[in-house]
């Protein structure tokens, strides 16, 4: 029967229809190429923006580099990997090899057991993870070390655009800043729309599957 990676569940929503029909616009071999290696130069600026801020202000959080393996299962599966894997390293220095069922589970020797149904992989050594709640508590730490104020478990209403906009709280409670920076997750779209902006996001849920040294993704 049908076992689909990626589900989806249809909402008579306007903005769930608008995300669909931009989604179905990006689903060319065209757009999957493009949007990925403009995912790829994003990576790799989070990336150093993460490593120069840890280094600035001495972050203290659970990181490590344990590396990722892309397992594939099918040749042609396999195939379209290597040639994206191919097309990366043209536009940017990917550190990612491709491996031979043999040498994967020289990686990661738990896929001993499935060694036969692996028709290849993709290894990413400096594959980097890092416990978010951490990271953030000192992020916090730091602003407080450093003189700012942080204020914490406070339910954000909305936003009132301008030249020095206000984030209102369902209280009545207002700030002013500069600048604000929106990073709420699936709650992006409606406080936006409160300063008369689309976001085009919606929630999605995935799993994967992590190892101790190693995390593992199949296709």
């Amino acid at each position: 029967g049908l076992d689909p990676a990626f589900r989806l569940h249809p909402q008579i929503d306007p903005d769930f229809v608008r995300w669909g029909l931009a989604f179905l616009r990006n689903t060319s071999a065209d757009a999957f190429t493009r949007n990925t290696l403009a995912g790829l130069e994003l990576a790799f600026q989070s990336r150093d923006a993460l490593h120069a801020l840890t280094a600035r202000h001495a972050l203290r959080f659970t990181q490590s580099t344990p590396g990722k393996l892309h397992l594939y299962r099918t040749a042609a599966s396999f195939g379209a990997a290597r040639a994206l894997s191919a097309t990366k390293a043209q536009v940017a220095p990917v550190n990612q090899h491709v491996l031979t069922p043999d040498e994967a589970v020289a990686v990661e020797p738990m896929l001993e057991a499935v060694r036969g149904a692996i028709v290849g992989a993709l290894h990413t050594p400096d594959e980097e993870v890092g416990a978010p709640y951490q990271f953030c508590a000192a992020v916090r730490d730091a602003l407080i070390d450093h003189g700012h104020h942080v204020v914490a478990d406070v339910e954000i209403d909305r936003i009132e655009p301008g030249a020095a906009p206000r984030a209102v709280a369902v209280t009545g409670e207002r700030w002013q800043a500069d600048r604000l920076i929106l990073c709420t997750g699936a709650q992006s779209p409606r406080l936006a729309r409160t300063m008369g902006i689309r976001l085009p996001i919606q929630p999605v849920k995935g799993y994967s599957m992590g190892m101790k040294k190693k995390l593992l993704l199949a296709a």
